[in-house]
């Protein structure tokens, strides 16, 4: 493992243990533009960037509406920037443009987030309680 791969990782570790109970929106602001910065620069390590992308997909479940709009926000950017990121392009850019993040209830925001993780190839299911088998794919 390279220096940049070892960085990461350990710049991941720190990010998800930050994010535990943490209630400032401007600290969670910062937490997601890191992520995202982690993401644009991050070695070809491919674990990491799908940690990442699982990483930000939780995010865009936050308990707070300002969070989750901001962190769609620049999610989308990025997967603009950098749409080698997507499995399914149209249909995960389209679900996070159209998605009111602020205003959404949980259950649609916890829809929305699963199906924007299956077009990024990523599987929530192993890393946050959600009830993935009831909602509506």
């Amino acid at each position: 493992m390279d220096a940049k791969t070892e960085f990461a990782e350990v710049l991941h570790a720190s990010l998800k243990d930050e994010v535990k109970g943490c209630e400032d929106v401007h600290r969670l602001f910062a937490i997601g533009n890191v992520t995202i910065g982690m993401l644009s620069s991050a070695p070809d390590e491919k674990s990491i960037k799908k940690e990442a992308l699982a990483f930000l997909c939780i995010m865009l479940s936050h308990d707070y509406p300002r969070v989750r709009n901001y962190i769609a926000q620049q999610f989308y950017v990025l997967l603009l920037e950098h749409p080698e990121l997507i499995n399914d392009n149209d249909s995960v850019l389209d679900l996070i443009l159209n998605t009111s993040w602020d205003s959404a209830d949980a259950t649609t925001v916890r829809a929305t987030v699963n199906l924007v993780a299956k077009g990024l190839g990523v599987d929530l299911a192993k890393l946050i309680p959600l009830p993935v088998a009831s909602l509506p794919m």
